[in-house]
């Protein structure tokens, strides 16, 4: 019964079978005439491009009531909501609907009291189908891509939808740290990921999702200062976070940390009031050496509500070390432990990760076994079974967890898979649960999967030749000069270590450093060194001589440039050096024989726009092979498209040497493709030994030192001690000695290792991550591409293609008269060109010479594919997130176009019937009741099916083609592939005098269509209810697992590590598994279809 205040859905056109609908409220009704009032908003603005409707009076009988839309604006007494869920009372007929405010407050108000925009209505596809309303099948097939891909996204883990526009690689590690970090409403975490896991790219995917979900936030991001320009640019191209005051009014602060500690006094800084929303602070764990820097962080550390810190892997047996960085993120609890609880902590800790190694290992045994009995059960299986078995014996003996056993019991050894998974399981709920501080969170690489292949290539020179006479008369004049000076550790690391690393770099660089030090220089090593520049400059002159033979003429020009010519040629070569009179050097050198067309530069001397133009041409041009850097682009920078990495000189920090290499071993680099270091050193000197420390000791070259970073200080320590007590011979007297050191840390390591990587590799959520984050891959691309440009056409938004993926989009592309059919609102394109960074993209192209952009700067042009956006960081990517694709996504999904249609096509069998689609998820309302945030289920969205349902039923029984193959064939029809106007018949086409229409109601006239209707679609419904119970089943039962096990572990762990106050059971876990076992069905789309036998 339709009452005052509802709203009710209209009609807004004249014809017979209406197309067009609008959502209005009645203010009065006329019982007598049984005319209703109907009055209609525009809230969103709308109204802009579309007149509203005209507020006029509708017959009763032709107007139904109507829900508003999950996702709509709604204004309630001059404030604007966002409806999150809807019910109907039966007590009064009227819609309630959960609204969420800007600020996350949660109400329940009726329909009577809201306003809501004319377009913004929701209707049944079962309705418009009942009401022959069906639309054009261009635009059911156009919506129909669209639907299921961003099912899949708003079916996933909290913040998936914010970080799938990302100009990122998308990776089930990153998608489980948001939700760890943002799940529980504060963040207090480090991220603690070995390197090349992407730390920075997680720590800015957990600040976009917070930016989306907060307002008036203040945000500070404290990162090193030669690292600023870094982040400030990984902000803007691949999250589009600018600093400043963002669309939520949110402030963001980029601070370098020097520029943060001297603007900080000690004593104003440290009673400050000032306190932030979100701090984040890059290389945590290079504050624990400066004790002023340390505490400055803690201060802000305590001040702030989120804190998230990025660190090297921490090593638990440094346990000073250790206590200081969870001092950072949970300062109440750390600050008053003492030492020695904090130790017997880490000594249980170590305990249950001695136990699980063991056990790991076992398993790496028994599964050779099963392999070499090809899958058969043997009496080796049984024993290395019982092997596995007494080991998870030890850890229950252990740790005496109830939940442990109760998993270890269900171990079946003579099922199918050996009881792998049952071991697996209860292995990751060890691993998951028995950390004693989880605030730390440490993403691994498998040591099997994620390394890529390091290979070395060496290219030494001999100094004692005539051609390089001087540089070697010069090395012995230092060595005598330093070893008859009495150095002590200090001394040589603050006067002598720059001198002597210079050596090895390049003549100008060695003359530069002895011209500026404060040290009393001998004369004669002055003029030696004045000479050795000479020599190098006329060198410079003659290398294409010395190219044509360089028998005879060795050095580390002549070598490095030999190699890049024979070696490297038309290859990607990234070349490294530490010294500005280095960089200049060999770029005059490059330039002279390789060709200026052919190299590009990225030095710290340079301005940001040629910098960004160095790295644009290396990444998209094949011309630009060769990239000459200095350090401002070894730390932070992605250079993976680099085939070599040359290193002139090598740095004399293990640190600093692993984030050079780390600019190409990277996640997301091809698997085929190994990181090929190039170490030019000069023999029978001390840089021989350098290298030999770096290659024999450590292994750097050749093996990544991801999770040793953080001891790696101690390694550069070594170094200048044994230098400081013997130049000549100290550092090859202690390569033995820390190959051993480092072979012990690096079982230590390896064990932990395990531990995080078994959390990870066998927890059931992470593999079903691992489905979605594929599934969505796999739609990704025709969604981005095709589909998109098909719907926004549709809709009176066209784009103009250009070659390899490109489209360009302008103030010209929007036309208003198509658009009206969907109701289309476009972006402000004029607000998107001006946009800061689509300017700076365009800028460097330009300068790179596009010419387009020197004509007409007035589009936007990039990409809907992610791999083109990745290679190219000055393209813009069309994804979720950018204002273009979310507004023709948006129209596809809320418009009522592309829900219902009616269409006849040839086919391989005649077939004539209806197909449905559904969308399934959790019923938040349960939650919504109770007035609690639905982040609460988002850690488990993924136990939930996420794929579409379809059934298709037949109207005739006569029909023996199969239903998977009726759906086979639909859902070819419905790629962007075959989707052609030509194939289809519309019959809910309405012109002409004898109309599809017409035909088709005299064929089905309406009371036997509806039931006809109705009677299939109750077929359809049983159908697909039996199908999700058989898919939700196993699901369910592996969320009640896992919920079972966070409820358990929390009360053993408490336990086990001594703490108080056990949790209590608030009856939150049996609440979110009644939103999963009682889940909400929708219809997404009806349609009829008539398949035709083409014989």
């Amino acid at each position: 019964m339709i009452k005052c205040g509802m709203f009710v859905r209209c009609s807004i056109d004249d014809e017979k079978y209406s197309r067009d609908y609008a959502i209005g409220k009645v203010k009065s009704i006329d019982e007598f005439s049984e005319l209703l009032e109907i009055q209609f908003f525009d809230v969103t603005g709308i109204g802009d491009f579309y007149p509203k409707p005209e507020n006029k009076q509708y017959s009763l009988h032709n107007v139904s009531h109507c829900k508003i839309r999950i996702g709509a604006i709604v204004k309630y007494k001059k404030t604007k909501y966002i409806v999150k869920a809807s019910v109907i009372k039966k007590e009064d007929g009227l819609y309630y609907y959960y609204l969420q405010s800007e600020t996350d407050k949660i109400e329940c108000l009726p329909e009577t009291v809201l306003e809501c925009s004319y377009n913004d209505g929701y209707v049944k596809p079962l309705e418009q189908l009942k009401q022959y309303e069906f639309q054009n099948p261009m635009w059911f097939f156009g919506r129909s891509i669209v639907s299921k891909t961003m099912n899949i996204i708003n079916n996933s883990l909290y913040g998936f939808d914010e970080i799938a526009g990302c100009k990122i690689f998308l990776k089930t590690h990153q998608l489980k740290t948001i939700v760890r970090c943002l799940q529980d409403g504060t963040c207090r975490n480090m991220i603690a990921d070995e390197v090349g896991m992407g730390k920075t790219i997680e720590a800015l995917a957990i600040l976009k999702v917070f930016l989306k979900d907060n307002h008036n936030s203040k945000i500070l991001i404290l990162v090193p200062d030669a690292l600023l320009e870094q982040w400030e640019i990984e902000m803007a191209y691949k999250f589009h976070i600018l600093t400043g005051k963002d669309v939520n009014d949110n402030v963001i602060d980029l601070v370098g940390v020097n520029s943060f500690c001297e603007n900080a006094s000690p004593y104003s800084s440290l009673n400050s009031e000032e306190s932030y929303d979100f701090v984040i602070a890059d290389e945590v764990h290079k504050y624990l050496r400066d004790d002023k820097r340390y505490r400055l962080l803690l201060h802000l550390s305590k001040r702030a509500k989120n804190i998230l810190m990025l660190s090297a892997t921490p090593v638990q047996r440094r346990k000073d070390e250790y206590k200081k960085l969870l001092q950072l993120i949970q300062p109440k609890k750390y600050e008053q432990m003492s030492n020695e609880k904090f130790e017997e902590l880490l000594e249980l800790q170590g305990d249950v990760v001695r136990r699980v190694h063991e056990v790991l290992e076992d398993l790496d045994s028994y599964l050779e076994e099963i392999e070499d009995t090809f899958n058969e059960h043997t009496e080796e299986t049984e024993e290395a079974f019982k092997d596995i078995t007494d080991g998870l014996k030890k850890i229950y003996k252990l740790i005496n967890d109830e939940m442990f056993q109760n998993l270890c019991s269900k171990i079946d050894y003579s099922s199918d898979d050996f009881g792998i998974e049952g071991i697996q399981s209860a292995i990751a709920y060890v691993c998951e649960n028995y950390q004693f501080e989880r605030s730390i969170i440490r993403n691994r690489r498998d040591e099997d999967e994620d390394y890529n292949l390091r290979e070395l290539i060496e290219i030494p020179y001999d100094m004692r030749t005539n051609f390089n006479n001087t540089e070697y008369n010069i090395y012995k004049e230092l060595a005598f000069w330093i070893e008859r000076s009495d150095l002590d550790y200090d001394t040589f690391l603050q006067h002598y270590k720059s001198i002597v690393s210079s050596f090895f770099s390049s003549a100008a660089a060695f003359y530069n450093e002895l011209k500026n030090t404060v040290l009393s220089v001998p004369e004669e090593l002055l003029q030696l060194a004045d000479n050795w520049k000479n020599e190098e400059a006329e060198n410079l002159e003659n290398i294409n001589t010395y190219m044509e033979d360089p028998t005879g003429f060795e050095s580390r020009i002549n070598n490095i440039i030999d190699f890049i010519d024979q070696e490297a040629s038309e290859q990607k070569v990234l070349v490294f050096t530490s010294f500005d009179e280095t960089f200049s050097l060999f770029k005059e050198a490059f330039i002279n024989y390789f060709g200026e067309q052919h190299c590009t530069f990225f030095s710290r001397n340079m301005d940001s726009d040629e910098r960004e133009l160095g790295a644009y041409r290396f990444e998209t041009d094949e011309d630009y092979w060769i990239l000459l850097s200095d350090e401002s682009g070894g730390e932070g920078r992605n250079f993976q498209n680099a085939d070599i990495l040359v290193h002139i000189d090598l740095p004399w920090s293990a640190n600093d040497l692993e984030q050079r290499i780390g600019r190409l071993d990277r996640i997301g680099r091809e698997r085929n493709k190994p990181v090929i270091s190039v170490a030019c050193y000069s023999q029978e000197t001390l840089e021989e030994d350098l290298f030999s420390f770096w290659n024999d000791g450590i292994g750097i070259f050749t093996k990544s030192q991801s999770g040793l970073e953080i001891i790696m200080n101690s390694m550069d320590e070594k170094i200048i001690r044994a230098l400081s007590k013997d130049f000549k011979y100290g550092l090859a007297n202690i390569i033995e000695d820390v190959n051993k050191e480092l072979e012990g840390l690096k079982e230590v390591i390896k064990k932990e290792r395990y531990f995080d990587v078994a959390e990870y590799k066998y927890q059931a959520i992470n593999r079903i991550m691992d489905n979605t984050r594929e599934l969505y891959a796999a739609n990704e691309k025709q969604l981005f591409g095709d589909s998109m440009m098909k719907w926004s056409s549709l809709s009176g938004f066209r784009g103009h293609e250009l070659e390899k993926s490109m489209v360009r989009f302008d103030a010209s592309s929007f036309s208003l008269n198509s658009a009206y059919n969907s109701l289309f609102v476009p972006p402000d394109i004029r607000l998107m060109i001006s946009d800061k960074i689509n300017q700076l993209q365009n800028k460097v192209r330009s300068m790179n010479g596009d010419r387009a952009i020197h004509t007409d700067n007035n589009y936007i042009q990039g990409t809907f594919d992610r791999q083109i956006a990745l290679d190219n960081d000055y393209i813009h990517f069309f994804a979720p997130g950018d204002p273009i694709f979310d507004s023709i996504v948006n129209n596809a999904l809320n418009s009522y176009k592309g829900t219902c249609a009616a269409f006849a096509c040839k086919a391989y069998a005649d077939w004539e019937g209806f197909i449905f689609t559904w969308n399934l998820s959790p019923d938040e309302i349960k939650i919504l009741k109770k007035g609690l945030s639905t982040h609460l289920i988002d850690k488990y969205r993924g136990f939930m099916p996420i794929e579409q349902f379809q059934c298709a039923v037949s109207i005739s029984d006569s029909h023996s083609v199969a239903e998977a193959e009726i759906l086979k064939v639909y859902n070819y029809l419905m790629t962007s592939d075959n989707v052609n106007r030509k194939k289809f018949q519309h019959l809910g086409k309405r012109a002409g005098i004898n109309s599809n229409m017409d035909i088709f109601a005299s064929v089905y006239p309406p009371e036997r269509w509806e039931e006809l209707v109705d009677e299939n679609y109750k077929k359809a419904i049983k159908m697909v209810k039996k199908r999700i119970s058989a898919k939700l089943n196993k699901q369910l039962g592996l969320l009640k697992i896992e919920l079972l096990k966070n409820s358990g572990a929390k009360k053993a762990t408490t336990n086990y590590y001594l703490q108080t106050g056990l949790p209590e059971d608030d009856g939150i876990n049996e609440m979110i598994f009644k939103c999963f076992s009682n889940p909400r069905l929708v219809l997404d789309s009806a349609c009829y279809v008539r398949l035709i036998n083409e014989g």
